[in-house]
């Protein structure tokens, strides 16, 4: 893009069931957008992690915890962060301590989130926004270096499409 900056999706790190709430009341439900709310480390969700995010859900074992996340960000319009490399999930913010997947964790995951599954959804769509404050667009599935953007939205206002 031009001088540009591409908007692929926005990103949320939450950190208490509050902000998760107020989250889904406010952004999450609009557009796309990746929900990352780490699910802990036990079933314990002790304050020795610092899990405040997970007080709420004290006996939901990590794995089940991120699945009922993602669900409900499929639900709303988005997608949840839980996958690191293919491999393993995300427990909290540091990365290393990811853990490595069940086959049937593995089996889950793709009940969840295969196509045609009730709420899935996909992006259509890549956004850019130009230096002037201008927001254009493509279908990802037709993008390319020579297809053209389409603009949604100038400096004020929603372009009707």
């Amino acid at each position: 893009w031009q001088g540009g900056r591409a908007i692929a999706f926005p990103y949320w790190e939450v950190w208490s069931p509050e902000a998760e709430g107020r989250f889904f009341e406010e952004v999450g439900s609009s557009h796309g957008f990746v929900l990352s709310m780490y699910p802990g480390y036990s079933k314990h969700h002790c304050c020795a992690k610092n899990e405040r995010q997970n007080a709420a859900e004290y006996g939901v074992w990590p794995f089940e915890l991120g699945l009922k996340r993602w669900k409900r960000a499929i639900d709303k319009g988005g997608t949840y962060h839980l996958i690191v490399d293919g491999f393993r999930y995300l427990q909290g913010p540091f990365v290393p301590d990811a853990v490595r997947f069940s086959q049937r964790e593995v089996e889950q995951i793709q009940s969840l989130v295969q196509r045609g599954a009730p709420g899935a959804n996909y992006s259509l769509y890549m956004y850019a926004v130009s230096e002037g404050g201008a927001i254009f667009r493509q279908r990802l599935l037709y993008m390319s270096t020579e297809t053209d953007w389409t603009l949604v939205s100038d400096q004020g206002g929603v372009k009707a499409l």
